[in-house]
């Protein structure tokens, strides 16, 4: 029922998510309880998903749940390793410091992606580009050559027989479809690349791209061990928390190898 709520409403974005952890981290560290911290992020918020969702948080820990166990309610925004870090800081009475961890990770992964959306949309735009100066050679250069050709004897090339079939097929089907099917390709490459940033399995192998992977992989890996730590978290433990943040599975399975 709560997942379809939400669902009902607009969903709530990554940027959105990350904003509640880092205001909800505020208010616990200047000293105010878990309950009341949700009460007035509550109080600040008008969109109906966001209060739909803090308001259950609330009811859940008001009815002696705890804080882990309302946030497995909605599995869509708060994934398994977030819910584990608050189960460790509730146990060990470092919620404060597991609170940092989340942050730091979900702030990590929000820059990764806007750098692969950054680094995806450039080529995206020159191959739209390029696509589209060769829909106009096509529709108005080359039937101006092919009259060239008009009586001649001579076997035309297959490639230039190829070129001028594809010239007769555009002034067919008019080049404003065309252009509108490669524009649509264009966005549903860019709406899909969210769900290719999370893997970043294809990405990791692309020069450049696997840089900034690698890089924002270790800076997350130091950053977010670091701070488990601080919470007297047995190292194990805390690599194996660690290495669930990664869903590059090549790093993630790194982390498992020291960890074993």
């Amino acid at each position: 029922m709560a997942r379809w709520q939400i669902k009902h409403h607009h969903d709530l974005k990554q940027r959105e998510l990350l904003i509640f952890w880092q205001q909800l981290t505020q208010l616990i560290n200047s000293g105010i309880s878990l309950p009341q911290s949700l009460r007035l992020l509550l109080n600040q918020h008008s969109k109906p998903s966001y209060r739909y969702l803090i308001n259950h948080l609330y009811s859940d820990l008001h009815n002696g749940k705890a804080f882990h166990q309302a946030l497995a309610r909605f599995p869509g925004y708060f994934e398994s390793l977030i819910r584990q870090l608050i189960n460790v800081g509730e146990q060990t009475g470092k919620l404060p410091i597991m609170l940092a961890s989340i942050c730091a990770y979900l702030s990590k992964k929000h820059q990764l992606n806007q750098k692969l959306q950054q680094a995806v949309s450039y080529p995206l735009l020159l191959l739209i580009a390029a696509s589209l100066i060769s829909l106009a050679m096509l529709y108005w250069l080359v039937p101006q050559f092919a009259s060239l050709f008009t009586g001649s004897t001579q076997p035309l090339p297959l490639l230039t027989r190829l070129v001028m079939n594809a010239s007769n097929l555009l002034h067919a089907i008019h080049p404003l479809s065309t252009i509108l099917i490669i524009a649509g390709i264009y966005l549903s490459g860019l709406y899909n690349s969210t769900r290719l940033f999370s893997q970043q399995q294809l990405l990791a192998t692309c020069p450049g791209i696997s840089n900034i992977i690698a890089k924002n992989n270790l800076i997350c890996f130091c950053t977010n061990l670091g701070l488990i730590l601080q919470a007297a978290v047995p190292l194990t433990t805390a690599l194996r928390l660690v290495a669930a943040l990664f869903n590059n599975k090549r790093f993630g399975k790194t982390i498992y190898g020291i960890y074993n």
